[in-house]
């Protein structure tokens, strides 16, 4: 559980870009780490014939879309709310990370949706920003906005860290642009949306909505 709140600091912004490759090599150790310690406790536990720790399939959910796999994340959901591991809402709002990653973006919005509706409060600010994060993705960038301006200040938030924390790097960086733009800060949004495209990950569609960002982000 402590390795998975583990995230690589972005600082300084202007030279995001080169650094890019080893902040992702970063994270993918350490979500790879998580992810193999999980099936060693899984195995052992078979072999005891005793039950597994807790929280073990929400765990492996997480390591898994931490390091983008978001197929081995949704049947780890399905085993987390088979065994009942946590609170309906929490798996809802993870298998909507899963859906975002996977292109579904209808399924992702409904399940985002849902998480904040059955969500505790003292965890709506992590819906929320999951919910933005969906709604900007779907070409409702007005409706992303609304939410996060709904959430300042963001930065010390533990919340807003555990939502770092459970993100594959390019789209923690889409979402603190995005965030960035809410807070009325421009120059460290296109930073950020920079470093967004100096990850492989993004397909064409997602490199030209940001090239247009970028674009509408320069000062006339």
């Amino acid at each position: 559980m402590v390795e998975l709140t583990q995230i690589p600091n972005l600082s300084p912004l202007a030279e995001l870009p080169g650094e890019i490759p080893a902040l992702a090599e970063s994270l993918r150790q350490s979500r790879k780490r998580a992810a193999q310690w999980l099936e060693s406790a899984r195995a052992e536990a078979s072999r005891r014939g005793q039950a597994l720790p807790p929280m073990t399939w929400v765990m492996t959910a997480i390591a898994a879309i931490g390091l983008g796999e978001p197929a081995k994340a949704r049947a780890a959901l399905a085993q987390a709310e088979a065994r009942g591991e946590v609170e309906g809402y929490r798996v809802d709002r993870l298998a909507a990370v899963a859906a975002l990653l996977s292109g579904d973006l209808a399924l992702a919005l409904d399940l985002a949706h849902r998480a904040r509706e059955r969500g505790a409060s003292r965890e709506q600010m992590r819906t929320t920003l999951i919910l933005a994060l969906v709604y900007d993705r779907s070409g409702a960038a007005d409706a992303a906005q609304r939410e996060l301006a709904l959430l300042r200040p963001l930065a010390a938030s533990m919340e807003r860290m555990a939502v770092d924390a459970l993100l594959p790097l390019h789209e923690r960086l889409y979402l603190a642009a995005i965030e960035q733009i809410a807070l009325k800060n421009p120059a460290n949004a296109a930073l950020l949306f920079k470093g967004y495209l100096a990850c492989p990950e993004p397909e064409e569609a997602e490199r030209r909505l940001v090239e247009r960002r970028l674009a509408e982000l320069r000062p006339t």
